[in-house]
């Protein structure tokens, strides 16, 4: 199984709407470093919902070659934190990831 090493980097727009469903909602471009740079530039789209207690839970979407649930928590009323990992296919290359994601208010 190869890792995703090397990195994602991404740019864009995550809005969190507490009065609607998903509250959470966004798409960054993305570009993978190491194993998948192949790919090329992708959209990524990130949904979810905030918990009473904060905590957080949604779904990441990258261009659909590779969807997996995230969980964080809702920091104040300025930074979202999240992280996801497990294992998929991509062109036919088994691949482990994890990742994280730091949101702040602008």
């Amino acid at each position: 199984m190869s890792d995703a090493n090397g990195g994602l980097t991404s740019t864009g727009t995550v809005t969190i709407k507490v009065t609607e469903s998903p509250m959470i909602s966004g798409t960054m471009k993305c570009s993978f470093a190491g194993t998948l740079s192949f790919l090329g530039e992708q959209t990524v789209t990130l949904v979810g919902d905030i918990a009473k207690d904060d905590s957080a839970s949604g779904e990441v979407d990258a261009s659909g070659f590779l969807t997996a649930e995230w969980t964080g928590a809702l920091s104040g009323d300025a930074t979202l934190d999240g992280e996801t990992a497990g294992s998929t296919t991509v062109s036919g290359i088994s691949v482990k990831y994890d990742g994280t994601f730091s949101l702040d208010r602008k």
